[in-house]
C-alpha cells in the first residue's frame, strides 16, 4: 500500500496542475448545464490555497533539504 507521502511525492507539480485544470473544466461543464457561471482559474487557485493552509505538513517536509 502506498502511503500519503509516497503518493504525493510521486506526482510532479505539472501533473497536479493538469489534474486541477481538467477537474475545473469538468466542473464547468456541469455548472453550465445547471445554468451557473463557470469557475475561473483564479477561483480554483484561491480555493486550493485556502484548503492547503488547513492540511498538516508531510513528514518529509519537516526534514532538512540535502545539500543545503
Amino acid at each position: 500500500m502506498t502511503t500519503r507521502d509516497e503518493f504525493y511525492r510521486f506526482f510532479g507539480p505539472k501533473q497536479i496542475e493538469a489534474l486541477a485544470l481538467v477537474t475545473l473544466d469538468e466542473i464547468n461543464v456541469l455548472r453550465l448545464k445547471l445554468g451557473l457561471s463557470p469557475r475561473t482559474e483564479s477561483q480554483l487557485l484561491e480555493a486550493v490555497n485556502n484548503r492547503v493552509s488547513t492540511l498538516p505538513s508531510y513528514d518529509w517536509m519537516k526534514q532538512p533539504v540535502k545539500g543545503r
